[in-house]
């Protein structure tokens, strides 16, 4: 599998010839004119994963490329004519040849009562890769190789998210949701700490694919 990523939360993923985007949004750049890809996923609505100017764009050099999230997500998209398909907590579908399974788990809450909480859907792509969003909860059923884990975020905090990873147990951690404060500053925590209990810990340089 070949990962780019384009900033914060935004993935390109390429798994033999098939191409998916991830979460294209406001604090990524340089995915907004590629090509031959094969479809969208975006976890959530909030603009850092899914921001509305640029996933016109994407569809602009993509045309009749599918989007599969939420019903949030597609009540959005849905003001601008842009078609959203929904999926379904733990079923299973396929993206040409690569199966994709969802998993509705509940977005990260900031603070109770105050600020509302979307809804949010993780991705375990290709039975390889765990796309949470802004989650950092739910343990998919799968084995999983590859965990993109936030490290950094209003609703989070360090022990969080290396609990997680821990729980998770995949081969390879790679750091996202990182654009706030200090891009690549957060990231730095989990690399010295995961290898310590057997993760590794791949920082990827944006715009520039990595195997795993």
């Amino acid at each position: 599998m070949n990962i780019t990523k384009f900033g914060h939360s935004c993935l390109l993923i390429e798994e033999g010839s098939t191409r998916i985007l991830v979460d294209p949004g406001i604090y990524s750049s340089g995915f907004e004119e590629l090509k031959e890809l094969d479809a969208m996923l975006i976890t959530h609505k909030h603009a850092d994963h899914c921001d509305v100017p640029s996933i016109k764009k994407v569809m602009a050099a993509n045309h009749g490329i599918p989007i599969f999230s939420n019903e949030d997500v597609r009540d959005v998209l849905q003001e601008v004519d842009i078609d959203v398909t929904p999926t379904e907590d733990h079923v299973p579908f396929e993206i040409k040849n690569i199966s994709v399974k969802p998993y509705h788990i509940l977005h990260a809450e900031i603070y109770e009562g105050v600020f509302a909480v979307p809804q949010n859907t993780a991705f375990v792509i290709a039975e390889k890769l765990f796309v949470t969003g802004d989650a950092v909860s739910g343990i998919p059923d799968e084995k999983i190789d590859i965990l993109a884990l936030p490290v950094v975020a209003p609703w989070g905090k360090l022990s969080e998210y290396l609990d997680f990873a821990r729980a998770v147990k995949p081969r390879v951690v790679i750091p996202i949701h990182d654009a706030i404060g200090q891009p690549g500053f957060f990231a730095k925590h989990p690399a010295q700490l995961l290898p310590q209990f057997g993760i590794d810990v791949v920082l990827l340089e944006n715009g520039i694919s990595t195997e795993l």
